[in-house]
Parts: C-alpha cells; sequence; structure tokens
C-alpha cells in the first residue's frame, strides 16, 4: 500500500500575477471543501481492514490503527473494536521468519493462555495474518487487537527512548522529570504497582516458555493502563522472539537481540568475545542463562527498575525516629540495596548510551578492556543486597509492607541471579502466597519462604548491615563470592582467553569492519564475522527499535 505522502501547499505571499493567484485561491478552496482521501483498505486472507491513522513505523515496517469492514452494521450501542495491522518488509529470511514466528507466537498464546488470564489482554490477541510479494518484495501484515495503555517507560520517566539514549544519570536517577512518575510514590505503593506487574505477567511468560523466548523484555515493550479501579500491564512485540525449544542448540548462531539496559552479562561476553567464549568457559551457569533465562533476567531487572524508580527512596524514613530496632535494621538494609541498585542501572544505561553512540565495535572494545568483569561484580553486589532485605527479620509496625517488599526483591534477585534456578511458576506460587490467593500447587512446586531469624540475632543483623557497596552478610551457598567471575582460565580455553586479550590490540580500522549502522535500525547484523577466534559463525545483533511498535499506541 502506499505511504500517505505531504500535501503540496501554495506559499502565502508568493510574487505570482494575479490570475494564478485566483487560480490558487480557487485550489485552495476545494482542497479544504473536500474531504481528505482516506488510505486504502488492506484485504488479509479475505478480510478488509480500514485505515484510521499510523502509530509508529521503522526500518523494516509499519504500523496502524484499524478497524474491520463486516458485513453487517455492529449492534446497536456496540463499539467496533480498534486493531492494530503490522506491515513489515524483511529483507532477509531471518528476517522474513522472524515476522512469522511473532505470527505464531501470538496464535499459540491465544490457545494456550488460561482464559482468565486471556480474556484480560495482556498480550496482543492474534486476528489474521499473510504474507504475499508486492514488486518481487515480501511482506508480512499480521492484525491483532490494539491494546491501551503508554509505554511503562515513558510513564515512569516522562520520556522518549530518543531522550533516554543521551540523559545523564543523575538526571534519570535524581531528576527532575516531572512529566514522568519518578520518586512519587511511598514504599507500600511502590510495592503494590510492581506487585501487580510480577502477578499480571508471570502467567504470561510460564506459559510463553513452552512455546518461545520474547528475548526483548524492556520497559519499552510494556504499557500500562492506569484503569479507573486498577492498574493493567500488556506485553507486546513478539518481533525478536525465538522458539525456545530449539534455542538451546541455536544459540551459537543466532542474533543477539533486545534492550542493550536489558542485557545479561551473558549477552555481553557473546557480544564481545563471541560464543566460544561462553561455551568454553568453566562456570557454566552463564551458558545456561544465556540458553535458558534471558527473559527471567530482564524481567527480574525491570522489577527493580519499576520499583526502585516509583519509590521516594530514603527521604520517605526521614524525621521518622523509632525505638524499633529491628524495622531500623530493615529499611537500612533496604536503603542499601537501593544503592547497589543505582549502581549497577547506571552501569547498564551507560552500556545502553555507548552501544548507541559507538556502535557495537566499540562497545567491544570497552567492554574488553576490564569492564565486563565491572559488570559481574556490580551485578554480584546488587543480588546480595536483594537477598538481604528478605534475610532480615521482619518488622512487626510494618510486617504487611516490608514483607511484599522482601518477597519482590529476593524474587527479583533470584531471576537476575545467573546461578539461579528459580521458575515462573515457583514465583506464581509466592505471589499467590503473598497476595492470600488460592493456587493449586503441583507436587514439584518448592515454596519459598522468608527468614523468620529470632529476635536475638537482631544485634548481630544490625552491625552486619551493608553500606552502599558493602557486600551484605548473607549465608547463601548460591552466592559464593566467584559466582559472577566472567574471566575463562581453565586449559581448554585459551583460544577464549587469547581472543579477549587480543581485542585491546586490534587497530580501529581493522575492528570489524562489516558494522553498519543507520539511524534507528531494528537489527544490527554482522556482514563479516564477530569473533576473533577460528570457524566461528557471524553474529548478529538486534535492539528495540526506537519508534513505537504495533500495538503501543
Amino acid at each position: 500500500p502506499a505511504v500517505l505522502s505531504r500535501a503540496n501547499s501554495i506559499p502565502v505571499g508568493s510574487p505570482v500575477s494575479a490570475a494564478p493567484k485566483r487560480v490558487s485561491q480557487v485550489m485552495l478552496q476545494s482542497m479544504a471543501a473536500s474531504p481528505k482521501r482516506a488510505d486504502p483498505p488492506v484485504t488479509i486472507n479475505g478480510r478488509v481492514f480500514e485505515r484510521v491513522k499510523e502509530l509508529g513505523s521503522g526500518s523494516f515496517g509499519v504500523v496502524w490503527e484499524v478497524v474491520e469492514q463486516k458485513p453487517k452494521e455492529p449492534e446497536e450501542g456496540k463499539a467496533v473494536p480498534k486493531l492494530a495491522l503490522k506491515k513489515s518488509t524483511p529483507n532477509k529470511k531471518e528476517l522474513l521468519e522472524a515476522c512469522l514466528l511473532e505470527a505464531e507466537v501470538l496464535q499459540q498464546l491465544a490457545r494456550e493462555l488460561p482464559s482468565e488470564v486471556a480474556k484480560r489482554n495482556f498480550v496482543p490477541r492474534y486476528v489474521t495474518h499473510c504474507a504475499l510479494s508486492v514488486n518481487g518484495n515480501t511482506q508480512v501484515l499480521l492484525a491483532m487487537s490494539k491494546l491501551d495503555g503508554v509505554p511503562l517507560d515513558q510513564w515512569l520517566y516522562g520520556i522518549n527512548e530518543h531522550e533516554l539514549k543521551v540523559i545523564s544519570m543523575p538526571e534519570l536517577l535524581d531528576g527532575p522529570l516531572p512529566k514522568g512518575q519518578r520518586s512519587t510514590r511511598s514504599l507500600e505503593s511502590a510495592s503494590d504497582i510492581v506487585a501487580v506487574l510480577m502477578k499480571q505477567m508471570t502467567p504470561v511468560f510460564a506459559t510463553l516458555q513452552k512455546i518461545a523466548f520474547h528475548r526483548d523484555i524492556s520497559a519499552h515493550n510494556f504499557l500500562i493502563d492506569e484503569c479507573a479501579d486498577a492498574l493493567k500491564f500488556a506485553v507486546l512485540d513478539f518481533g525478536l522472539a525465538v522458539r525456545s525449544g530449539g534455542w538451546k542448540h541455536e544459540w551459537k548462531g543466532r542474533n543477539i537481540a533486545g534492550d542493550p539496559r536489558y542485557f545479561a552479562p551473558s549477552a555481553w561476553m557473546q557480544l564481545t568475545h563471541g560464543y566460544r567464549y561462553l561455551e568454553n568457559n568453566p562456570k557454566v551457569y552463564w551458558q545456561q542463562q544465556y540458553a535458558g533465562r534471558l527473559d527471567h533476567y530482564a524481567f527480574g531487572i525491570l522489577i527493580c527498575e519499576v520499583f526502585f524508580a516509583l519509590w521516594k527512596g530514603p527521604e520517605e524514613f526521614e524525621g521518622n525516629f523509632l525505638d524499633d530496632q529491628m524495622l531500623v535494621a530493615w529499611r537500612k538494609t533496604l536503603v542499601a540495596a537501593r544503592a547497589a541498585w543505582r549502581k549497577y542501572w547506571t552501569t547498564c544505561v551507560g552500556l545502553f548510551q555507548r552501544f548507541h553512540s559507538a556502535g557495537a565495535a566499540g562497545i567491544r572494545h570497552y567492554l574488553a578492556g576490564g569492564h565486563l568483569d565491572k559488570l559481574g561484580e556490580q551485578l554480584h553486589m546488587l543480588v546480595r543486597h536483594l537477598v538481604a532485605v528478605a534475610e532480615l527479620p521482619q518488622p512487626e509496625g510494618e510486617g504487611s509492607t516490608c514483607r511484599k517488599v522482601a518477597m519482590l526483591l529476593k524474587a527479583a534477585g533470584d531471576l537476575v541471579c545467573p546461578k539461579s534456578t528459580f521458575k515462573w511458576q515457583e514465583l506464581q506460587v509466592c505471589l499467590a502466597d503473598l497476595m492470600d490467593e488460592p493456587l493449586v500447587r503441583k507436587a514439584h512446586s518448592r515454596r519459598r519462604r522468608l527468614s523468620t531469624a529470632p529476635a536475638s540475632t537482631l544485634k548481630n543483623a544490625v552491625d552486619s548491615i551493608p553500606e552502599d557497596d558493602v557486600s551484605p552478610s548473607v549465608s547463601d551457598e548460591s552466592l559464593e563470592d566467584d559466582f559472577f567471575c566472567v574471566k575463562v582460565s581453565s586449559n581448554k580455553s585459551d583460544d577464549a582467553d587469547k581472543a579477549a586479550r587480543s581485542v585491546e590490540l586490534l587497530p580501529d580500522a581493522a575492528r570489524l569492519p562489516g558494522w553498519k549502522k543507520s539511524g534507528h535500525r531494528r537489527v544490527w547484523t554482522l556482514d563479516t564475522s564477530a569473533t576473533l577466534t577460528k570457524d566461528v559463525v557471524p553474529v548478529g545483533i538486534g535492539f528495540s527499535n526506537g519508534e513505537h511498535s504495533a500495538e503501543q499506541a
């Protein structure tokens, strides 16, 4: 379908003769009187959709709001449902397969989601799709339901993704951002909002995992709708999804995808040193994270982002002098967890901004200079601080709020920890327990309980509260000191070690000549091998487009 171009206008006050001027006035009056010509309808599998307006566009497609033409008029008082229609023009076989997989994923989710979840529209509802050839180019047309709400990152910060690429961290963390929601909620309110996000999305991801991995979980791909009586969240854009059944075998030769802010350290390792670095790493949990837990990690990061962005922070406790030493200790631990998060998130956003400014070649060279180790260390500290909030005895005065915050942060820590095996189903159990809702548990479901340490341990607990980046005193075998180690030192991985060391030795002109960058690309690809070791397949990178995707408007 043709794209509507801007109408030609006639400049006012141009030095033209009287006759042409009269003609121009007549033309203008005629144009003003005649209705605007509508875009031609789009037909998919015999169903006709009228385009209402454009919602967004990117390098490989465009999205419209549409309504379906029906043979019969809708019943009186019944509104015509508004839909979203996504037209993609993939220029490579891999992109075509991804477009078709997006439609397949939506179809399967419609069938597999529990009925009470499906009817609440937490994901776009599949309508129809087709692939066709137009002037020798393949197009994929996908019609789906149009969901209400605004992008979560825009709601949080009041700025768009383009501005997030250049904003300073002091401004992002501490403002002022008057159009957003940052630092506007009490501890109780912030935890309530995050609990709703987790409760609504967990059954979606538990079902999705059987079908595909999303690979692009980010605040930009979630919508938040502030309804009159409740909040509703929705997850969008499955255009970078991969089949979960085959990913554990295919990850070595597939593109790295998603928003760099939510890249797991294992993804950065893959980008920096190639797949052999992960494959030969004696710390096998990094490979396991990349092969099976990318969505877990990204959602855990999102939980922390939303909670700590909304919460007012320590100022909520100012002037509130308490004799309850247990509550004082718990608050001190929470403030330390917030500091650990701000440090880690500063690094993540910094990598995101550097990625967009310097490109993949620049970010690889930067990470190979020791910053990859720094990322792992900061993740280690973050997980230990999040766990510490749940390990302390729960204060009695504000027990319900403290219990909720402790559970949410413990779950986030379990999701982002590379050694964790925390499952979506376990998170559902925790949320049901927290909200006192019934849930049928399977025999193998393990119930996670918060610490019930006696009050006699309070003094030791207070003395061991971490200050900012000091490691908390938490005993947990899964968090030994080197769990975040990203270095490869085993004898069988000499090639990977040499590759890591040789990155700094490459001249700029010789480093990854195949990288191409052009504006807001949805997919970054390599024309030559993105590796420094022999016989490694090319690596491509896909990331979220700066524009709204199909379902977002």
